[in-house]
């Protein structure tokens, strides 16, 4: 679609802008610089960091890698409380077949 004619602007020069310090701003803002040696060599830039630590064996989120297991509750219910669960499944199958 074409632009609406004179409303463009050529790009002029900032002089009044401090260029070592938007360097170095640009600098701390790129992605940081990995220490361990085994880690920064084995990247990947084409891989995902899920995919990259998956590779060299180590977790992204360690709540997957090792799940709590959920505990058995080994006593049983109450009989007053079995006789309420019964009789609370009794209406439902009444209830369910005049639907």
């Amino acid at each position: 679609m074409p632009k609406a004619k004179g409303k463009t602007r050529r790009q002029k020069f900032g002089y009044n802008v401090n260029r070592k310090r938007l360097n170095r701003n640009a600098r701390r803002k790129a992605a940081p610089r990995i220490e361990c040696s085994h880690i920064r060599h084995a990247w990947d830039h084409s891989k995902s960091v899920r995919q990259n630590l998956a590779e060299m064996g180590l977790a992204m989120d360690p709540n997957k890698a090792v799940p709590l297991r959920k505990r058995k509750i080994w006593r049983q219910k109450p009989a007053f409380q079995r006789r309420k669960e019964t009789r609370c499944l009794g209406t439902s199958l009444t209830m369910s077949a005049t639907w």
